[in-house]
């Protein structure tokens, strides 16, 4: 992963992105308060991730994953659905 290269505008950029009618993640942050962070928290954020790219430990957090399932409408036993 040494090839990826970001910056504190490119995660502002991703950061603005963000919109303010959807729902809460993982973390339980809305994302209009994201939002009107977005300044003060893109450079702690870039510090964070510029870590975990030089090969320091990922948080346990981000190693979980909560997996739903959205059915397209027909059978549930179809494996094309």
């Amino acid at each position: 992963m040494g090839d990826i290269f970001f910056d504190e505008e490119t995660v502002l950029q991703k950061l603005e992105k963000l919109r303010d009618d959807k729902a809460v993640g993982a973390d339980e942050l809305v994302p209009r308060f994201l939002n009107v962070i977005k300044q003060e928290l893109s450079c702690p954020l870039t510090i964070l991730f510029h870590s975990i790219m030089a090969g320091q430990s990922v948080p346990d957090d981000w190693k979980v994953a909560n997996v739903v399932l959205i059915y397209k409408g027909r059978s549930r036993n179809l494996a094309t659905n």
